[in-house]
C-alpha cells in the first residue's frame, strides 16, 4: 500500500516471491535468484533489538507457563475403581501407584489369582487414564509434531525430530554464499 510504513523483514516471515539481482562484478551480465529478505538485511539488523526483546519476553512468558504446568503435573492424581467396586487405585501423573484401597470385605471372596488379576487390570486402567490426561495437558506445550504417547511408550526416535547438525541453519555466510557455490 503506497505511503504505508515499511515493516522490517523478519526471518520467520514466509514470502513466496523470489527476486533476481544482477552481479556488479560482471557488469550485470549474470543474474541470479536470491531469497526474499536478503536485500532487506540492513532493515533486519535495525530490527534486531526489537526482535531480541520480543524473544526475551516470549521466553519469560513460556518459562512461567512451564513452571505452572510442572506444578499441575506434580499434583495430578487419577483414581479408578475396579469393575466390582472391590478396590480403588490411585496413580500419579506417570501412572505410578500411589494408593490401593479395598472398599469392603468382598475382596476376601475372590481367589488369590483373581484378586491379583483384578488389581493389575485396575492399576493398568488407571495408568492409561493418567497417560491420557498427561497427553491432553502436555500436548499444547510440546514442540509441534512431538507425540507424547510415543515419548512415554518408548517409540520416539530422536533422530526423526532433531537435525543431524543443529547449527547448520545458523551459518549465515553459507546461506548468503550458497548461490555462488552452486554456480548460479
Amino acid at each position: 500500500m503506497p505511503g504505508a510504513p515499511r515493516r522490517a523483514h523478519r526471518p520467520w516471515d514466509v514470502e513466496e516471491e523470489r527476486t533476481t539481482v544482477s552481479s556488479e562484478r560482471d557488469g550485470g551480465a549474470r543474474r541470479r535468484a536470491v531469497e526474499p529478505g536478503i536485500g532487506d538485511l540492513p532493515d533486519v539488523i535495525e530490527a534486531l533489538p526489537d526482535m531480541i526483546e520480543e524473544f526475551v519476553e516470549d521466553f519469560g512468558r513460556r518459562r512461567g507457563e512451564l513452571r505452572e504446568l510442572r506444578e499441575e503435573i506434580k499434583k495430578a492424581r487419577t483414581t479408578v475403581s475396579a469393575d466390582r467396586r472391590v478396590l480403588t487405585v490411585t496413580v500419579g501423573p506417570l501412572g505410578e501407584l500411589v494408593s490401593l484401597r479395598f472398599n469392603d470385605e468382598n475382596y476376601r471372596d475372590l481367589a488369590p489369582t483373581d484378586l491379583a488379576d483384578l488389581i493389575v487390570r485396575t492399576v493398568e486402567r488407571a495408568r492409561e487414564k493418567a497417560m491420557g490426561k498427561m497427553s491432553e495437558t502436555l500436548s499444547p506445550a510440546l514442540p509441534r509434531g512431538l507425540d507424547w504417547d510415543a515419548v512415554m511408550n518408548g517409540r520416539l526416535d530422536l533422530a526423526d525430530i532433531l537435525p543431524e547438525n543443529p547449527f547448520e541453519s545458523l551459518d549465515l555466510a553459507a546461506f548468503l554464499d550458497r548461490d555462488e557455490r552452486n554456480g548460479q
